[in-house]
């Protein structure tokens, strides 16, 4: 009796765990190939190279593009960054491209 309330128990612990909603991810599991396109984020301005044309942000999650996080991104016309100043929230676009990532509109709120 005790041994079959022990196996009955492991099945419901090992059942419960192999459980996973259809969305989830593995970890370990590749994740999917991001799609060439533009991709639309917005963020704060914490740096801005005007010489080299980039400007880091902190930014939230971009859809199917990657997640918050603060990054450096250069930009497609330096000409984008006028009037453009650390501390500003921003709405921005990515052109992703062959695995780079530039800047192709960026919006002060």
């Amino acid at each position: 009796m005790k041994t079959a309330l022990i196996l009955l128990l492991l099945c419901m612990a090992f059942g419960a765990c192999a459980s996973k909603p259809a969305n989830s991810t593995v970890p370990g599991a590749p994740a999917a190939p991001i799609k060439d396109g533009d991709y639309k984020g917005s963020g704060t301005v914490t740096k801005i190279n005007n010489e080299a044309g980039s400007i880091e942000m902190d930014h939230g999650d971009i859809p199917g593009l990657m997640p918050a996080m603060r990054m450096e991104f250069y930009v497609s016309d330096k000409a984008l960054l006028d009037g453009i100043g650390v501390g500003d929230s921003v709405d921005f676009t990515i052109l992703y491209k062959g695995g780079t990532e530039k800047i192709t509109k960026l919006v002060k709120k």
